[in-house]
């Protein structure tokens, strides 16, 4: 017979997510959602000359810094809103993406 006894599990809470890049929160003010890309993993692939062959990087990135890589490209990605299931192409996408992007830049400054 197992006798037993319940041991208080520690768990990990998570208090902010901090941007690599820009070093603000990728919490939006509105809620607690976090907004861009929370955890990133890159590896280097083989012969990698900058990169490096094999080495890793993980980070997060908030969507204020993703959006302008993304606006970057020079080939448009696959782009879809499986959330909203909207017919939205990445065009308009792009759009508001540079129009809410000019509206944070008028506002306050995001939480650091």
């Amino acid at each position: 017979m197992k006798i037993t006894h319940k041991v208080p599990a520690e768990k990990d809470f998570i208090d902010d997510i901090v941007c690599n890049k820009c070093g603000k929160s990728c919490f939006n003010n509105k809620s607690y959602s976090p907004e861009g890309l929370i955890e990133v993993r890159v590896r280097g692939g083989y012969g990698s000359e900058i990169l490096g062959d094999g080495d890793d990087f993980t980070f997060s990135i908030c969507e204020r810094c993703l959006a302008p890589i993304i606006l970057d490209f020079e080939i448009k990605p696959v782009y879809g809103d499986t959330y909203h299931m909207d017919e939205d192409s990445f065009e308009e996408w792009s759009a508001r993406a540079r129009k809410a992007l000019k509206e944070k830049d008028k506002r306050k400054p995001w939480k650091s």
